[in-house]
């Protein structure tokens, strides 16, 4: 379903291959994603810094999860982008929809995290990864899955809007009182 795709990091000591205009993911950048999409990254890098390491580019479309460090944190791509060695990229390889794997590596995060193996932190191999199974329904179930759970998250999303609103408005009479 998905071709699993590595990534690296170039020199941090070159400076030559950073500041650059090619998009390089990181644990970091997924754990502090608003979202589900990736746009940008924290640190960009050049084209010798990307030729230099051996990262790979990954098209949009594709998922970028991190694999230690910890492990599952998602973001679907949404311009051409390549990680470093704490993430893998997802390329999808038959007709799906990037939403729908999204929502189901979301789900089997604790199943992601069982298979992580190490002794000085935990890490979930590429070979892990590459067994692990997810549901593949034909495309027009994966679309109505993906818009279901998508205005099932948005009631969600606007009933915490809402209760952080009042929080934050007790918060405010409480400092009044």
């Amino acid at each position: 379903v998905m071709q699993i795709q590595n990534g690296a990091t170039p020199s941090s000591s070159t400076p030559e291959y950073w500041d650059g205009d090619i998009v390089w993911v990181t644990p970091d950048d997924l754990g502090k994603l608003k979202g589900r999409y990736i746009y940008d990254s924290s640190r960009l890098i050049t084209l010798e810094g990307y030729n230099a390491c051996g990262t790979t580019l990954a098209p949009a479309g594709s998922i970028v999860i991190s694999t230690r460090a910890p492990i599952g944190h998602l973001g679907i791509l949404q311009v051409a982008a390549c990680t470093n060695q704490g993430c893998r990229l997802l390329v999808p390889q038959v007709k799906t929809i990037s939403e729908y794997l999204y929502y189901v590596l979301f789900a089997a995060r604790p199943s992601l995290e069982a298979l992580g193996q190490g002794s000085t932190f935990l890490e979930l191999s590429r070979t892990n990864l590459r067994v692990f199974r997810v549901p593949f329904p034909p495309l027009p179930e994966q679309f109505a899955i993906v818009e279901h759970l998508d205005a099932q998250t948005a009631k969600i999303d606007a009933a915490i809007a809402a209760s952080r609103k009042e929080i934050e408005l007790l918060r405010e009479y409480l400092t009044r009182l």
